[in-house]
């Protein structure tokens, strides 16, 4: 009985991090408005000294095309600054179901998830670029 109702628990747990995660995703997408787009004809990026990739994201431009996003990318932060995101930084990386609905939460209050902006060198913090809630509309 005891192995049953753990399983229940697991279960609901998983049910409840994928509804974040899919939560999270939605919001992204509204967050994600101020990226820069625009390489649909470069399909080469810069390189800084750190060897990391910048600029645009590769737009695909048709059936069966593939787009691409550089390590750095361009976008617009609070204020209307411009710097790059951490492509990495814009998918959250979870190490536990509690950190995933701890980060829930953090959104819930906040309303935001606070992201730096970067100069192109990866290193230069120049500011932040916010993801914001789907639930502030």
């Amino acid at each position: 009985m005891k192995l049953r109702k753990r399983s229940i628990v697991w279960i609901i747990t998983a049910m409840v991090l994928i509804g974040g995660i899919i939560n999270f995703v939605v919001k992204f997408e509204k967050s994600t408005e101020n990226i820069i787009t625009g390489n649909e004809n470069n399909t080469e990026f810069a390189i800084n000294e750190q060897g990391q990739t910048y600029g645009t994201p590769i737009i695909p431009s048709g059936p069966g095309e593939v787009g691409h996003e550089p390590d750095l990318i361009k976008t617009k932060g609070e204020n209307g600054l411009v710097g790059y995101v951490k492509a990495q930084d814009l998918t959250p990386n979870f190490s536990s179901p509690k950190e995933a609905l701890a980060q829930q939460e953090t959104i819930k209050t906040v309303g935001y998830v606070s992201i730096p902006l970067y100069k192109s060198d990866g290193n230069t913090i120049i500011g932040e670029f916010r993801m914001h809630s789907s639930n502030e509309d």
